[in-house]
């Protein structure tokens, strides 16, 4: 199999039809379900209005129109890049840039999405520079004839989620695509009998592997909600894993938590998961305690620890690089006083190394380094950008590694991935991991919210300190007794980490920003201290100069 347009093809002449996508409207009503032959004919009439080799910005919404846009590009020999809808004046600027970036002169969006961002691109797009197609225009009747892509040909273009940087759009060929279906079918067990829910965005790369190729590459129906109907009411995943008798679904780490916050006692009685084969976790760093408190909450609904797998992955890498085994609960590890979860091991062809980031040597078992990985998932680089790529796909023993940025440690064939090189906190000498001391901060007292806080270093002084922001909980935020709640947490961190934050700021519940895969944006709560741009409730340096003044 040399593309994944090779999967539709021969599941369709082998009489393969389970394959189908239903989207949830509301995230509850089913719209008509999209069965792979329907899908086929749609995304070639698609194909029919496409120049191979261009670039197509995919802009609508979740759902099947998204679906049949993005497989008309891949028959098309285009090459799709997946973006995320503006909401009100949010993320018109990384559009611009995308267009740009990636010489986008043609889209696919519909008419209600372009109306709702006239005013910012024009009536048909001009503004920038580009030719729209809508979906509700695709010609009903003709056929379109096509070659199957190969290996080697670019299938889209996945703009990474920016969580230390600038976006930069990675090149994912048709061999990365099978590559990665084919790790993720194996280390989840998937088959034609499985069925997936997915309330991730279809333009990240956890969503589009996940919700939308490997259904289409195992060959089973995939039910899908909007990540905002989740995050609405995150009952509503629980439930459609119950209605669809689901096998396989999954989130970032604080889905979980989410669920466990959000989810009422009496929205249980209705729930059973006991047909779950695969609950995935991909987030970094997963936590133990989200996994135990989730086991225990659901536990009346059938679901078992053991369902939950841990993974590790980035865009890079297509997506999966390390999975746990299916059956057995991940792998712990206690170092420097926390317990680390395992991200499990790899498969198929992919390698994992760790690598001191500095001289390159080759790391013991057990201590912490830079993650490397090579494989057939791993991308050719990043488009139009030769010195990034050069940069971070380089040679080791002989292979092609990726340098992913994230740090971790091997323990026999289990990875643990501890954090980000770029997020890492040093303080006179001694390295601290920035979600370690999070996880202390929202421990510290019941009125903060979990998974709402940020840690970061900044030079006060002419050296570095550390200082945390953190989200209260929105039934706090009233009555709160701000200078205690500061207090205990000054205190906690003092206790774990042996360290007196320069500054702690409480903020609004919402405010902390996170990228669209769920992960903190450090660097921008950095920027915005650094620029005295924050808008706190409550903050320990406003408490220091009053009782300065007191004094």
């Amino acid at each position: 199999m040399e593309s994944i347009i090779d999967a539709i093809e021969n599941s369709l002449n082998q009489g393969r039809t389970r394959t189908s996508f239903t989207y949830l409207a509301n995230g509850e009503d089913p719209e008509t379900p999209v069965s792979l032959l329907e899908l086929r004919q749609v995304s070639l009439r698609i194909a029919s209005l496409l120049p191979p080799q261009s670039t197509v910005i995919l802009l609508l919404p979740q759902g099947t129109d998204f679906i049949k846009a993005f497989f008309g590009c891949l028959y098309a020999q285009a090459i799709a890049v997946p973006v995320a809808l503006p909401t009100r004046n949010r993320g018109l600027d990384s559009i611009r840039n995308i267009v740009a970036d990636a010489s986008i002169s043609i889209g696919i969006t519909s008419r209600n999405s372009l109306t709702k961002l006239q005013s910012w691109f024009g009536e048909d797009g001009s503004a920038i520079g580009v030719r729209w197609l809508f979906v509700e225009d695709f010609p009903d009747i003709g056929t379109y004839t096509f070659d199957r892509p190969k290996s080697q040909q670019l299938a889209f273009l996945q703009y990474t989620s920016g969580s230390t940087g600038m976006p930069k759009a990675v090149m994912v060929t048709h061999e990365n695509i099978v590559a990665n279906s084919r790790i993720i079918q194996k280390c989840f067990q998937n088959t034609t009998e499985s069925v997936s829910v997915c309330w991730l965005p279809s333009f990240h790369d956890m969503g589009l592997m996940d919700g939308i190729i490997q259904p289409v590459f195992s060959g089973f129906p995939s039910i899908l909600m909007s990540p905002l109907h989740f995050v609405q009411r995150p009952a509503r995943w629980l439930n459609a894993l119950t209605r669809y008798r689901a096998t396989y679904s999954g989130g970032p780490n604080f889905a979980y938590d989410f669920c466990v916050d959000r989810i009422k006692e009496e929205e249980l009685s209705g729930l059973d998961l006991s047909h779950l084969q695969c609950l995935y976790n991909g987030s970094e760093p997963v936590r133990l305690n989200t996994i135990r408190r989730f086991a225990e909450h659901f536990s009346s609904a059938g679901f078992n620890i053991t369902k939950m797998l841990t993974c590790y992955g980035l865009a890079e890498a297509t997506l999966a690089v390390a999975t746990s085994k299916l059956g057995q609960a991940p792998g712990i590890v206690q170092k420097q006083g926390a317990d680390l979860v395992s991200s499990g091991g790899t498969h198929e062809d992919t390698k994992v190394r760790i690598v001191n980031p500095e001289t390159a040597a080759l790391c013991a078992d057990g201590d912490v380094g830079e993650v490397w990985a090579s494989g057939k998932s791993i991308s050719p680089g990043y488009w139009n950008r030769p010195n990034q790529t050069a940069d971070a796909f380089v040679d080791l023993e002989g292979e092609r590694y990726l340098r992913t940025g994230d740090l971790g440690f091997l323990w026999g064939d289990e990875l643990f991935v501890t954090g980000r090189i770029k997020d890492l906190i040093i303080i006179r000498g001694k390295n601290h991991y920035p979600q370690d001391i999070e996880q202390t901060v929202f421990n510290a007292h019941p009125s903060l919210q979990p998974n709402g806080g940020a840690a970061f270093p900044v030079e006060w002084g002419g050296e570095e300190s550390l200082v945390v922001v953190q989200e209260i909980r929105r039934s706090f935020s009233l009555e709160a007794d701000y200078e205690c709640i500061i207090n205990e947490i000054c205190s906690q961190i003092n206790q774990h980490h042996g360290l007196r934050p320069l500054d702690v700021i409480i903020v609004r519940p919402g405010t902390i920003p996170k990228t669209t895969s769920g992960k903190l944006q450090r660097s921008v709560y950095r920027q915005l201290w650094n620029e005295a741009r924050l808008k706190p409730i409550a903050t320990l340096q406003d408490y220091i100069l009053r009782r300065n003044l007191k004094a």
